[in-house]
């Protein structure tokens, strides 16, 4: 799993940004390898809440 973190305020994201739909701080995309937006999250996250969420995921999909 990789993280990226791409900065709004960073004109060289935008492209990026616009193909994800984030307009705002704090916004999470979980992205499967094929490129599919699996979740989304805005706001802040509770990092023990965030990798309950992706256990989930990752039960859903048979890992």
């Amino acid at each position: 799993m990789d993280f990226i973190r791409l900065n709004v305020d960073n004109s060289d994201h935008d492209v990026a940004r616009a193909e994800l739909g984030l307009a705002q701080r704090s916004h999470y995309v979980l992205i499967d390898p094929n490129g599919e937006v699996i979740r989304r999250w805005a706001g802040p996250l509770d990092p023990d809440a965030m990798a309950a969420q992706f256990n989930a995921i990752l039960e859903e999909r048979g890992f």
